[in-house]
């Protein structure tokens, strides 16, 4: 029972940390959410480049 409460904690916390990504960062100290941006970013960029050469066809 308490290793499922605990995996309720971990799994709210993150959904918690996901919607309010400010608030989690001036607890912690720091952007957790950097790198993912990061990623988000280079992924929107590579999808625009895809974009732009299908519609070149």
């Amino acid at each position: 029972m308490s290793k499922l409460i605990a995996y309720l904690v971990v799994i709210l916390g993150v959904l918690i940390a996901s919607y309010h990504p400010k608030e989690v960062e001036a607890i912690i100290g720091f952007d957790a959410f950097n790198n993912v941006r990061m990623m988000m970013r280079e992924m929107e960029a590579g999808f625009e480049r895809v974009i732009r050469v299908l519609q070149s066809l």
